[in-house]
């Protein structure tokens, strides 16, 4: 949906292909064919590792957590 490294999360987040996902996810059936190459059936294909990424990043000390802040908002050119 794009690429962290061009784009902030919110750009992406509010694109008009997210928003298009959005509205088909609540509206289709995971079977229709706009759904094929995402491969989306049943639950989000991702959400096992979004709960890694969820658990590691609950486990960083504070000083971690504003260390990886610095290090995304310089990899999106401070954005997000």
């Amino acid at each position: 949906m794009g690429n962290l490294f061009k784009q902030s999360f919110e750009e992406i987040w509010h694109s008009p292909a997210y928003e298009e996902f959005r509205d088909k996810a609540l509206r289709l059936p995971k079977s229709d064919p706009y759904f094929a190459p995402i491969g989306c059936y049943k639950c989000c294909d991702n959400l096992m590792h979004n709960e890694e990424v969820h658990r590691r990043i609950q486990a960083l000390r504070p000083d971690e957590i504003e260390n990886l802040k610095r290090d995304v908002s310089l990899r999106t050119g401070g954005e997000g």
